[in-house]
């Protein structure tokens, strides 16, 4: 009996020994978990969550990556817009929900990619600009928790990109040798200066034309009286045309950093349409006649074939409404309006004499719709444009003359 006691002691001292050496191993594992979406590929950004992932490891945390951080982002209020915000605070709260030691946030932001190391107590954050960069960031940060416990091999260095593929990148395309640095906001600043600025607008346009002369005078002869019935009608006109856009723009566009989106210019250039229109101008009355008396009369119509030029000369002025998708990238819509007097020219298909006659309106306005794409460093850039050219009839002798057109126009 006592043999047994003593052994039975002696094996539980033992368990007592051994108990405290496992502790610190326990305690020595900690979790990172990462929530990365600076692609708008879902694929770029799952290797770029894994290659985080490699960093942590270097730094002595444990991956994670079973955490449900989105669930614990809904019942924490840290979702906005289905994603996950990027402030510390909320973060901090995912960080607790989810039991991670350490949470990495690699985001989209203002100017460049965030990103924010959160740990208990502590939060840090840096702006970079591609995908390198984060990684760099993200081992930076942690610095400062590295883990006494020895650190996994680092993965081995992966072989250079092929020119042209933009996975390692949070910008669109990779750097060339020759191209600045956009990461350095100076350098973004200047690209941004050069690429507005003064600089000459070209596109072309196709377009469809109307054409109305209200009360145009016809005569006809009445076929009881013999008299000359003298009547009033209106001249419809319908066709297709082309067009070309030459000026001169000043354009001065925002930077990133400036916190301002929109932007305005001026414009003053040239205009050229050529239009074939299908015209019905009164020709002369249609009579009816019973027992020698005219008992009606209508207009008849007669059919031509119109080539008609007009000239603008325009001065006017756009608004750019929209947004930077990224340091290097505005998108939006460009509204214009342009003063745009105008030579017109007009042929009558078949005739020999006084075909052609000219005159000038000095009530016409132009207005625009552009979708538009401007980079930084890029030169001009292909928007598309829909517009609308209106001359009103200021003088008796001119038409109504009405163009809608769409196209493309650079600048």
């Amino acid at each position: 009996m006592v043999v047994v006691l003593v052994l039975a002691a002696g094996r539980a001292h033992a368990q007592a020994e051994s108990a405290p050496a496992l502790a610190p191993a326990a305690q020595a594992q900690k979790t990172a978990v990462v929530v990365a979406d600076a692609f708008e590929d879902e694929t770029e950004n799952a290797k770029l969550r894994a290659k985080i992932y490699d960093v942590c490891r270097e730094r002595g945390y444990t991956p994670d990556g079973k955490a449900d951080t989105k669930a614990a982002a809904e019942q924490s209020g840290a979702m906005h817009e289905g994603r996950v915000v990027a402030d510390a605070g909320p973060l901090d709260g995912v960080r607790k929900a989810v039991g991670a030691s350490v949470l990495v946030r690699v985001a989209k932001g203002d100017g460049g990619v965030r990103v924010l190391v959160v740990t208990d107590g502590d939060a840090k954050e840096k702006l970079v600009q591609t995908a390198d960069a984060a990684l760099a960031a993200v081992r930076e940060l942690l610095v400062g928790k590295k883990s006494t416990a020895a650190p996994a091999a680092a993965p081995p260095a992966a072989a250079p990109r092929a020119e042209g593929i933009s996975a390692g990148f949070i910008l669109k395309r990779p750097k060339k040798d020759d191209e600045p640095d956009f990461g350095d906001p100076k350098a973004l600043a200047q690209a941004w200066k050069d690429r507005g600025g003064l600089r000459v607008s070209y596109g072309a346009h196709a377009q469809a034309t109307g054409l109305i002369i209200p009360n145009t005078p016809f005569a006809s002869q009445n076929p009881e009286t013999g008299d000359l019935d003298i009547g009033k009608a209106t001249t419809y006109g319908v066709g297709l045309g082309v067009g070309l856009d030459l000026s001169v723009m000043y354009l001065p566009l925002p930077e990133p950093a400036s916190g301002s989106t929109s932007w305005a210019a001026v414009r003053a250039g040239l205009r050229l349409d050529l239009s074939g229109l299908y015209v019905r101008p009164p020709l002369e009355y249609s009579y009816r006649t019973h027992n020698g008396q005219v008992t009606s009369r209508d207009p008849k119509y007669d059919n031509l074939a119109y080539l008609y030029g007009v000239l603008p000369f325009q001065l006017g002025v756009h608004f750019g409404f929209g947004d930077f998708r990224l340091p290097t990238l505005w998108r939006g819509v460009v509204l214009g309006v342009a003063y745009s007097p105008a030579m017109i020219f007009s042929l009558k298909v078949g005739e020999k004499e006084d075909a052609t006659q000219s005159s000038f309106n000095y009530g016409g306005i132009e207005l625009s719709a552009d979708i538009a794409k401007i980079e930084a460093g890029a030169g001009s850039q292909p928007q598309i444009r829909v517009s609308a050219l209106l001359l009103p009839r200021v003088k008796d002798d001119l038409p109504w003359l009405a163009s809608a057109g769409v196209g493309a126009v650079w600048y």
